[in-house]
């Protein structure tokens, strides 16, 4: 009896070792869809939201797409164009939806995502460079103004970013907007604890913001869009 009792409970654990394992290998793919998913609700949205001229748009991944950026600055003419998920190159991918709208200032912050999937950074700078060429082509008159990706700490299973890359990005989009006479906003610097981490008070999970994250990026930026 003893002997069929632990043949069972080894069996029970074998099969509830699988299942743990197997969640963890899965469990980003999901979370992957269901950001596709819902990017797709947003980005389908957006191709017929273009009558809008001449405003401020704020364009980036989950972390722009959760900031209430009208009412931040009480500035009806401000448009959040974040989507969650979004890379460097989905950005790319939808970026006429932008140059229809002819907003006279763009903030841009986007980058994490590509990291998080750990996109080689060559290939970011590419896709940087291509998003730089069309700003210039298709909207010479629109303000650009390039925010740094922000810090992160280690909180969120999917996390797989690190500070060292997100260093290297700021430094080569610091160096480009040289280059290209936009604005580079270091966003970064004010987000930072001692420990060269996103400050904890800022965020609940290690990547996205709180409010006090968004007052802080507010106060950061608040010359620029009033300006």
């Amino acid at each position: 009896m003893q002997t069929k009792f632990l043949v069972v409970s080894v069996v029970l654990n074998v099969i509830f070792l699988i299942l743990i394992i197997g969640g963890l290998f899965t469990l980003p793919g999901y979370a992957l869809s269901l950001a596709r998913i819902m990017a797709e609700r947003s980005r389908t949205q957006f191709d017929f939201l273009t009558d809008k001229k001449d405003g401020i748009v704020f364009l980036g991944d989950s972390i722009t797409q959760g900031g209430n950026w009208s009412e931040i600055f009480n500035n009806g003419s401000i448009l959040n164009r974040g989507i969650g998920g979004d890379t460097t190159q989905d950005i790319l991918d939808r970026i006429n939806q932008i140059y229809l709208i002819k907003p006279v200032k763009i903030f841009l912050m986007v980058g994490v995502n590509d990291l998080n999937q750990k996109t080689p950074l060559q290939t970011m700078f590419i896709n940087y460079k291509k998003l730089f060429d069309g700003f210039d082509e298709s909207l010479p008159r629109t303000k650009i103004y390039v925010q740094s990706i922000l810090p992160i700490y280690k909180k969120w299973i999917l996390l797989k970013a690190n500070n060292s890359d997100i260093k290297l990005a700021n430094n080569f989009l610091r160096e480009e907007c040289k280059k290209r006479g936009y604005t580079f906003i270091d966003l970064n610097t004010a987000f930072l604890d001692g420990d060269g981490m996103l400050q904890r008070d800022l965020s609940n999970d290690g990547i996205h913001l709180l409010g006090a994250g968004y007052k802080l990026w507010r106060d950061e930026i608040k010359a620029q869009v009033i300006e």
